[in-house]
């Protein structure tokens, strides 16, 4: 009950694709279809390609981590339009509402840094050796979490982006969306996330340079993974 009340909610929206309809979209995010129209008030279930639906909110502890590495958490909005939805009186059972803060890590930063040789030319094959390495975006794995921007001390030219991660081999292509804006990079493994605080229950570290390019209002944003 303490760790919900001392927790922000970030709003969590959805871009309709092409095929999309707004009960093909309560299914995927397991949203009632009637409370998606509630939300974005809409009159009817009639939806466009393009279009930006609020599905529900995403709960933080104090280290901006979403409670649950679900997309969305539906909470009932409030009549009042205040912009922020009611503070729910039922006990949170999530385990990660209840994790203790951690000690202070000692351990110095990890000096891991880009590759001289990544080049303008080289990234703007980035989506195509991604393509490669999942055979065509049709064989790879997903993950969905907490993503921490760390400073890039190297210069790189524009579209250069990097990343620490756990499982994916360093050197390969990782593709990252921010579901709140649609937007998307596409980042090289440079190794494994660093054992230090400013990771606490993260799944990727992002070179801040791709701060503005993924539309992150913070040095913390919710994101998908996709890689092979």
């Amino acid at each position: 009950m303490k760790a919900w009340c001392k927790a922000g909610l970030s709003t969590t929206y959805y871009r309709a694709g092409e095929e999309d309809d707004l009960r093909r979209i309560s299914r995927l995010v397991n949203v009632a279809q009637s409370a998606i129209q509630r939300w974005n008030n809409l009159v009817t279930p009639d939806i466009e390609a393009g279009d930006i639906l609020q599905i529900g909110w995403i709960a933080y502890d104090k280290y901006q981590v979403p409670f649950a590495n679900n997309a969305t958490m539906p909470v009932t909005p409030p009549v009042a339009t205040t912009g922020k939805p009611p503070v729910s009186k039922t006990p949170v059972t999530n385990p990660a509402a209840t994790v203790k803060k951690p000690a202070p890590v000692s351990t110095p930063a990890q000096s891991i840094q880009p590759d001289d040789d990544d080049t303008l030319e080289e990234v703007s094959a980035y989506a195509q050796l991604y393509d490669q390495q999942t055979s065509g975006n049709t064989n790879f794995n997903e993950e969905q979490g907490a993503a921490v921007f760390y400073p890039l001390k190297t210069k790189v030219g524009p579209g250069v982006y990097y990343a620490f991660h756990n499982t994916a081999a360093r050197g390969s292509i990782l593709k990252i969306m921010n579901p709140a804006s649609g937007k998307i990079i596409y980042a090289k493994v440079i190794g494994t996330l660093p054992n230090l605080k400013e990771y606490h229950n993260a799944v990727i570290g992002l070179s801040n340079n791709s701060i503005g390019v993924l539309g992150a209002t913070d040095q913390r944003m919710f994101c998908k993974i996709k890689y092979r």
